[in-house]
């Protein structure tokens, strides 16, 4: 793979990204990459692997890589073409709603290796160079005290089918991908790209991704055309309207005073704000940018972006489990069982607010509106121990052996039994969902 005058060969390692198995994304192809003798790869791709490093000074053992040749006096070109690449991986694998298996800005890194002398030339940007020998080079990721993290680029992902080549012929269609990845790619820098990186930076930056995706550009009145846009796809509904305003105060407070209160919604209903406007917005962009995607796509799949789901699992997301508490407080146990049931299994575990009186009187009409199933399947004991108890101690011990037991006393129903709401399993899952919050929030709720 030596250099001509004309052609320069490069291989492109991703070294904190791990793929199970060849994919192509606009135009590259790539591939894992392991250990020498763990595969068919060509031994340069094992040598340069062998220089990096995670944070406890492991050898990387899974990593991911591209070949290509770039035509002399035409890296710009190609570095055009690299930044699209990262902004696309970004958008398929930063993800808000599973932070302990998402990658973040930090180990999105990409290194660029040609033949040197003596072992490689090592680039970032194709400007500037370093030597890298294996064996006496060694790379370690961007913030030292954390591991390397894999992600997976799934076939299956309706987000990773659409950003195929197929779907986007022509000079027209090739503007609106290229308009939509700009967008990605400030959605990507909302998850940080600096080790240092400051959150209220990251909320300056998902408003560009906004204004990027809905070409709001230097107009007045973003924060109405941002709110537009979202209702076209959305909606309308007075939840989303006070999310765009807050979020948008916050922005600008950013940008033009240099700092904000907080970065939290505030519900109408509830007592102190408890959702981050950033992780919301990040998943609203999601749904957004994915329904672009689809609807300007030549031919896309048969299936259809999840937005209505999206939306309803974000209006849900802003409601505060709080005002979810003292509808259950307030509910009569007989009548609005299934509204019971439901109440508690959308209570979030990342949501503060509530008082622990409400929480105890809640949890006592919820046990007692499904006392039939707890008596019947020999767990009155310890319904009746939850009852007694007044403090956090004695309701985290109460609840947790409820939700053991619960585990053990309903089974998953066999295929073919009735599994609505109302069902014994529904009901159950419930029940473990509300006993395993308590457990979890118990210590922290407001006396």
């Amino acid at each position: 793979m030596a250099n001509s005058l004309s052609v320069r060969r490069l291989t492109g390692l991703f070294p904190y990204l791990a793929i199970p198995a060849p994919r192509t994304l606009l135009g590259f192809e790539l591939r894992p990459a392991t250990p020498a003798g763990e595969s068919d790869e060509p031994a340069r791709v094992a040598s340069i692997l062998s220089m990096f490093f995670d944070g406890d000074g492991e050898p990387i053992h899974r990593a991911t890589y591209f070949e290509a040749e770039v035509d002399a006096g035409a890296e710009d070109v190609f570095v055009d073409e690299m930044d699209r690449l990262i902004a696309a991986l970004g958008f398929l694998l930063f993800d808000p709603d599973h932070p302990a298996t998402s990658l973040d800005g930090n180990f999105l890194r990409l290194w660029m290796f040609e033949p040197g002398e003596e072992g490689f030339t090592a680039t970032t940007n194709m400007k500037e160079y370093a030597d890298a020998e294996p064996g006496r080079q060694r790379f370690y990721p961007g913030v030292p005290d954390l591991v390397s993290h894999y992600e997976r680029i799934h076939h299956e992902d309706l987000a990773y089918r659409l950003l195929h080549d197929r779907h986007w012929p022509g000079a027209d269609r090739r503007q609106v991908l290229d308009r939509l990845l700009l967008s990605m790619f400030w959605y990507g820098r909302s998850f940080g790209v600096e080790p240092h990186h400051e959150e209220r930076m990251a909320i300056v930056n998902l408003a560009t991704a906004f204004e990027v995706l809905f070409e709001v550009g230097d107009a007045a009145g973003k924060r109405r055309q941002i709110l537009d846009s979202l209702e076209e796809l959305f909606g309308v509904s007075g939840l989303l309207a006070d999310w765009v305003r807050q979020f948008y105060d916050t922005r600008s407070n950013v940008v033009h005073e240099g700092s904000a209160v907080d970065l939290l919604f505030q519900h109408r209903g509830a007592g102190r704000p408890h959702r981050n406007l950033v992780s919301s917005g990040q998943r609203l962009y999601r749904a957004a940018a994915e329904s672009y995607l689809y609807r300007h796509a030549l031919q896309p799949p048969k299936e259809r972006p999840r937005t209505a789901s999206h939306h309803e699992a974000f209006l849900l997301d802003m409601v505060p489990n709080e005002t979810r508490l003292e509808s259950m407080a307030k509910s009569r146990s007989g009548r609005h069982r299934l509204r019971l049931l439901e109440l508690a299994g959308d209570l979030r575990f990342d949501d503060g607010t509530g008082r622990l009186p409400i929480a105890i009187r809640a949890g006592r009409k919820l046990l007692n509106s499904s006392r039939k199933l707890l008596d019947g399947n020999g767990l009155k004991s310890h319904r009746l121990e939850i009852e007694r108890q007044r403090e956090p101690a004695g309701l985290k011990r109460a609840y947790s052996r409820l939700g053991a037991e619960l585990r053990r006393s309903i089974r998953i129903p066999v295929p073919g039994a009735p599994v609505d709401l109302g069902s014994d399993w529904k009901t159950a899952r419930s029940l473990r969902h509300f006993a395993a919050w308590i457990v979890r929030a118990a210590d922290y709720l407001e006396p």
